[in-house]
C-alpha cells in the first residue's frame, strides 16, 4: 500500500516528490528513535571540525581576489623578514598647548618612568590562560618576570619586552633627545627650548652638550607640527609621539594571543587614562602585572592622549559587540517566544500544545550554525568575521520551516479525524515537505554559486552558509520531523488512555488528561513549581488572535 499513490490518498495531481516524502514521513513515523539517533551521529560528525576551525584575519587574506600578485608579494616579505615585533603607539596633546613647555616635559617623563616600570608575571598568565591540551614548551618563550627594558631594572631575574633597534630597545618619544643625566628640576620652558634648539642644529649622531646626549634621530619624528624660527632655532609644537616597540610571540592562551603584551598593555593603558576602569579582571589586575593601584584609571592632568596598543583595537571591538549583544539576544528571544506562541501555545491546550516541538526547534537552529562551520573545517575554510551573520540566517530559516510543518500537521490532524500517526507524518511532508525543501535548497544552491567568488572572505562565507542551510534541512528533516512523529504519538494514545501535559513533564507531577479531540482545547496546567494541581482555562479564541496578531 505504501507504494501505491492512490491508497495513500495521492491523486495524479501530485508529482512524484509529494509521494517520495510521503513515503519518507511513513519511515520516520515508524522508527523515530532511529532517525533522532541518527541525526544525533551526523551533529556530532559535522561539529567535530570545530576542533580545527581557525579564524582567519588578516585583511590581505580576506579581501584581496584569490592568485593576486600581491599574496605572493607579501607571502614572501613575511618569509624574508618576518614580523617579531608590534608598535605600542600614543599621541600626548599638552591641555596648554604648549608641546615642549617644562613641566608638560616632566610629566611626560614621569609617565615613561611609570610604563617602562609596568613588571609582567609571564608565570602566572601562562598558569591561567594556557590551553591545557598543549605541550609546555610552546609556553617557555612567555615564562619569568617581564618589563619594557631589563636595564633599567637592578634585578637580573627580569627579562626585556622590547624590540631591538641598533643593539637598544626601540623607545621613541622627545625624552629620547634628553640623557639620562639631564638637570630636570632645573630646567624651565626659556633653557628647554634651547636646549632642543642645540640638539636640532647637530650633526647626526654628534655629542650635544646641552641635552648630555646623541643624536640618534630628528625632533620633527617625535614633535607634531615642529616650528623652527629663521635662526634654525625650536620654538614650540603641538603634540608629542610616545612610542614603544615591543616583541610579538605567536602562542595561543585562548581569548589572548599574546598574554604578557596583553598584561602589559593593560596596565599601560589605564596608566594613560585611556579607559574608565583597567581592563584587566579582578582576578588577574595585581597578579599578572604589579599594578598596585585601583581599577580606576585616571590619566594625565596636562595631556590628552590618544593611544593604539595591541590590544585596543579588540577592545574596542569588544566594547562595541558586547553592546550589540544585548540587541542580539533580545531579536533571537522574541523570534524563539513569536515561534512558540505560533506552533502552538500552551494556554489554548497543553496536551495538543506543541512546546516540546518549539524546543527542539529552538535546538536545531542552535546546531544547524555550529555544523555548518564544522563541516567547513573538514575542508579547510576559516572562518571569518562575516561568519556570524550565518546565525540570523539559520535562525529565520529554522523557524519558517518549523512554521511550515506544524501548521501542515495540525490541519492534516483536524482534518482527517481517523488518520493514523503514520498517515498524518506522511500527509504532512507530502504537502509541507516540498516547500521546507525548495526553500532550504534555492538557499543553499545560491550561496553555492556564490562560493565561486574570487573575494576569499565571500567565498568562504558562501561555503560556511551553503552547509549551514543544508544542515538546517536535514535536521528537519529528521530530528524535527521524528519529534512531530513522538508528539503525534503522545496525543493519539488511544481511546481512554491517559496523556500527560507538555508543559508539565519537567515537574513530574501532573495531572492526567484524558485523550481528547485537537478542536476541544481544555487549557493547560499552572505554572511549574505549583505542582500542577490548579488549571489555566483555554485562551478565547479572539484572545489567541489578538495575540498572534502582537
Amino acid at each position: 500500500a505504501d507504494s501505491d499513490p492512490a491508497a495513500m490518498g495521492l491523486d495524479d495531481h501530485h508529482g512524484k516528490l509529494e509521494v517520495m516524502l510521503y513515503k519518507y514521513g511513513l519511515q520516520v513515523a515508524r522508527r523515530p528513535w532511529m532517525f533522532i539517533a541518527l541525526s544525533i551521529v551526523l551533529i556530532g560528525a559535522s561539529a567535530s571540525g570545530l576542533a580545527t576551525f581557525e579564524d582567519e584575519i588578516r585583511p590581505y587574506n580576506l579581501w584581496v581576489p584569490s592568485g593576486a600578485i600581491s599574496l605572493d608579494q607579501v607571502a614572501y616579505i613575511e618569509e624574508t623578514w618576518p614580523a617579531d615585533g608590534t608598535l605600542a603607539m600614543s599621541v600626548w596633546a599638552p591641555k596648554d598647548g604648549k608641546a615642549l613647555g617644562a613641566d608638560n616635559l616632566r610629566e611626560l617623563r614621569s609617565y615613561d618612568q611609570q610604563i617602562r616600570g609596568i613588571v609582567v608575571n609571564g608565570d602566572a598568565v601562562v598558569a591561567d590562560k594556557r590551553n591545557q591540551d598543549e605541550p609546555d614548551n610552546i609556553y617557555a618563550p612567555f615564562s619569568g618576570s617581564w618589563v619594557f627594558d631589563a636595564s633599567d631594572h637592578d634585578s637580573a631575574t627580569v627579562k626585556s619586552r622590547c624590540a631591538t633597534r641598533g643593539g637598544r630597545c626601540d623607545a621613541q618619544s622627545i625624552l629620547g633627545a634628553f640623557g639620562p643625566d639631564y638637570d630636570w628640576a632645573a630646567a624651565d620652558d626659556a633653557k628647554i627650548l634651547r636646549d632642543l634648539s642645540a640638539f636640532h642644529k647637530a650633526a647626526e649622531d654628534a655629542i650635544v652638550p646641552e641635552t648630555m646626549s646623541r643624536k640618534t634621530f630628528d625632533l620633527q619624528r617625535v614633535v607634531a607640527q615642529l616650528t623652527i624660527n629663521d635662526a634654525g632655532d625650536v620654538t614650540g609644537g603641538r603634540a608629542l609621539w610616545l612610542a614603544y616597540g615591543l616583541q610579538q610571540r605567536e602562542a595561543d592562551f585562548g581569548e589572548f594571543e599574546d598574554g604578557v603584551n596583553t598584561a602589559w598593555d593593560a596596565d599601560a593603558l589605564c596608566l594613560m587614562g585611556m579607559e574608565e576602569t583597567h581592563r584587566l579582571a579582578d582576578e588577574f589586575r595585581g597578579k599578572h602585572t604589579n599594578w598596585a593601584g585601583s581599577a580606576s584609571c585616571t590619566g594625565p592632568q596636562r595631556f590628552d592622549v590618544s593611544a593604539l596598543y595591541s590590544r585596543s583595537l579588540d577592545d574596542l571591538f569588544g566594547d562595541v559587540i558586547s553592546s550589540d549583544l544585548t540587541s542580539f539576544f533580545i531579536a533571537v528571544a522574541l523570534v524563539i517566544t513569536y515561534m512558540f506562541v505560533m506552533i502552538g501555545p500552551p494556554g489554548r491546550d497543553s496536551v495538543h500544545g506543541m512546546i516540546n516541538l518549539g524546543l527542539v526547534a529552538s535546538a536545531i537552529v542552535g546546531v544547524s550554525g555550529i555544523c555548518g562551520f564544522g563541516l567547513a573545517s573538514h575542508i579547510g575554510v576559516k572562518n571569518n568575521p562575516l561568519g556570524g551573520f550565518i546565525r540570523f540566517l539559520v535562525l529565520g530559516l529554522g523557524v519558517d520551516d518549523a512554521f511550515v510543518i506544524t501548521a501542515e500537521f495540525v490541519r492534516h490532524k483536524k482534518n482527517k479525524k481517523t488518520a493514523s500517526n503514520e498517515e498524518l507524518i506522511g500527509d504532512t511532508l507530502a504537502t509541507g515537505g516540498g516547500s521546507v525543501f525548495l526553500t532550504s535548497f534555492t538557499d543553499a544552491a545560491a550561496f553555492g554559486i556564490g562560493a565561486s567568488s574570487q573575494l576569499p572572505a565571500l567565498r568562504d562565507f558562501c561555503i560556511m552558509a551553503a552547509f549551514a542551510v543544508a544542515m538546517t534541512w536535514i535536521l528537519m528533516m529528521t530530528l524535527f520531523i521524528a519529534s512531530v512523529a513522538l508528539h503525534g504519538r503522545r496525543t493519539a494514545a488511544g481511546e481512554g488512555a491517559q496523556v500527560y501535559d507538555t508543559c508539565c513533564l519537567p515537574i513530574g507531577a501532573c495531572t492526567a488528561k484524558q485523550v481528547h479531540d485537537i478542536d476541544e482545547p481544555q487549557g493547560c496546567c499552572m505554572l511549574p513549581g505549583t505542582g500542577c494541581t490548579g488549571r489555566m482555562e483555554p485562551l478565547p479564541d479572539a484572545l489567541e488572535a489578538a495575540a498572534r496578531v502582537v
